[in-house]
């Protein structure tokens, strides 16, 4: 026969179900003042810290870093390094934290303040310049300062590439001295910092060419040495040589091509209409009589000679535009003196069969003298072998000296110009959104995130202990666990017995309980009272 159940037992309301919500909320009920301690307890410290707690002052500006898309080719656009805004944001964020917490920069800004004297003041406004010499008392305290310094300042990111510097104090008015000349002393820097490399590549560049100048007039002397003891005719003024040699002689049956062949059926066409409009068209000698049309055709038959060398084609072939539309001006001011009772478009045809055969004239000469120049040379190739080698050789030194000099005058060029881009903030400036001011509120203690940690502490802290006492229970709470355990079935109970050695054990073990909770609330006590405000 069955035994009446301990009343101190509790009865399993569904013996079949796995999870009884009822009997959870029973165990936590039994053990409601491990939850209950630790949860006052926090919050009473979080109140406790938000009282106690020194007010932190914050004075911040933002500044906004604004990249423009460059188009040139010669200015390097420094956003192109990077995929997406996130990574230049990260990028600059690391930048402005470097340059603002540097030891240098950090002092620079104490002995501005005089902030080693207790007192920050704005420069040359709150008593005047810092003095320019510091006794080592003085050096000690600014170092001393700057350490402080550090900890104080901010820097943050408040949105796309919108950063904002700030600095935390005690006093309100410290707080913006210090963010004030936080914030000119970084715009220096910056700037500093992105000029200061540029310019000591240039100048690295520079010391470089006066080398590349020396070895190239080195390599032309020998050259013009050689060329001096060979004593051939052939070369004495003959620009062609081993290095342009086959690119003349390329040029040169392509312009041939097209100075015989399409030219010439052009000449006709222009020759037919200019006939219909005057019984005489002006003849080449009469057109190259005008003083100001000659130079420009000699002008042009230089340039045409040094395009088909292949000499410095972007520049030639710049020059040589302008060059033809100055022959173009001249002709069409000669035929409209010359002409003046023909017509808009009579006048413009004449000008054009007149401008077709100056230009032609002019081009004629640069075809003969190239093709001298080609036969010369290779006639000295033919007659004196050797000497062509070694004519050939310095030859290709005199070349490579001066393709080095072009490339130094072109990286000269392109640092130059990156300079004065920096200089001028093309596509990467920085602009100040918000100046520092005067703090009317403290950012420290924050009461509202205070308690919430405190809340969510507390709270963490009072369900781990209660679900830490149950996981750690090792009694049996009803028939249906014993049975569950042994696998036996139970006929009978027993009333506990409230002896000596049961009320010994249960001192004991409220006493590990006691040890625990007070250890963990000391650890939460430390965090709130001690950590979180120096953090702060």
């Amino acid at each position: 026969m069955n035994e009446p159940m301990d009343p101190f037992l509790e009865e399993e309301s569904h013996p079949q179900s796995s999870f009884d919500p009822l009997a959870v909320l029973r165990r936590f009920w039994r053990r409601k003042w491990l939850f209950l301690v630790p949860f006052g307890l926090c919050l009473a410290m979080a109140g406790v810290a938000i009282k106690t707690m020194t007010p932190i002052y914050q004075s911040a500006s933002q500044i906004r870093v604004v990249y423009e898309v460059t188009n040139s080719r010669l200015i390097a656009d420094e956003s192109r390094r990077f995929r997406r805004p996130a990574d230049m944001d990260r990028e600059t964020l690391s930048t402005i934290w470097t340059i603002v917490t540097g030891p240098k920069f950090v002092e620079s800004v104490v002995r501005e303040t005089q902030l080693y004297t207790g007192l920050a003041k704005l420069p040359q406004a709150e008593g005047g310049a810092p003095p320019e010499t510091l006794t080592p008392e003085q050096l000690q305290a600014v170092r001393q300062y700057a350490g402080i310094l550090r900890q104080k300042i901010r820097v943050n990111q408040a949105g796309e590439h919108i950063f904002e510097i700030g600095v935390r104090d005690v006093s309100a008015r410290q707080a913006f001295v210090l963010a004030r000349v936080v914030l000119d002393r970084f715009l220096e820097e910056e700037r500093a910092s992105r000029v200061t490399p540029r310019t000591n590549t240039r100048d690295f560049l520079t010391s470089q060419r006066a080398t590349y100048v020396e070895s190239l007039q080195v390599a032309e002397n020998a050259l013009a040495s050689y060329q001096r003891g060979v004593l051939s005719e052939s070369l004495v003024g003959n620009p062609v040589n081993a290095a342009n040699v086959v690119a003349a002689e390329v040029n040169l049956q392509r312009l041939q091509d097209q100075y015989y062949n399409s030219d010439v059926n052009e000449m006709a066409r222009l020759e037919q209409q200019a006939g219909a409009i005057v019984s005489a068209p002006p003849a080449v000698s009469t057109i190259l009589g005008d003083p100001g049309i000659a130079q420009v055709v000699q002008d042009l038959r230089s340039l045409e000679f040094a395009r088909l060398l292949g000499q410095e084609e972007a520049t030639v072939s710049t020059e040589l535009g302008q060059a033809r539309l100055r022959l173009n001006g001249l002709v069409e001011n000669r035929v409209g003196r010359d002409y003046p009772q023909l017509g808009v478009m009579d006048r413009n045809r004449l000008t054009q069969y007149v401008y077709f055969m100056v230009y032609r004239e002019a081009k004629g000469h640069a075809l003969e003298a190239l093709a001298r120049n080609i036969r010369n040379f290779k006639d000295f190739q033919t007659r004196q072998p050797v000497q062509s080698a070694r004519l050939q050789e310095l030859q290709d030194e005199v070349t490579a000296r001066r393709e080095l000099l072009e490339s130094i005058d072109r990286e000269i060029a392109q640092q130059t110009m990156n300079l004065e881009a920096s200089m001028s903030e093309v596509g990467y400036r920085i602009e100040v959104r918000k100046d520092p001011e005067v703090s009317r509120q403290p950012v420290e203690p924050d009461k509202v995130r205070l308690s919430f940690m405190a809340f969510a502490l507390s709270l963490a802290i009072g369900c781990g202990l209660v679900v830490l006492s149950i996981l750690l229970d090792r009694t049996f709470t009803s028939v249906i666990e014993i049975e569950r355990s042994l696998r036996l079935p139970v006929i009978g109970t027993l009333p506990v017995i409230q002896d000596e050695h049961f009320k010994q054990k249960r001192r004991l073990r409220v006493l590990r309980w006691i040890v625990l909770v007070v250890a963990i609330l000391s650890v939460a006590a430390v965090f709130l009272l001690y950590i979180y405000p120096r953090l702060s």
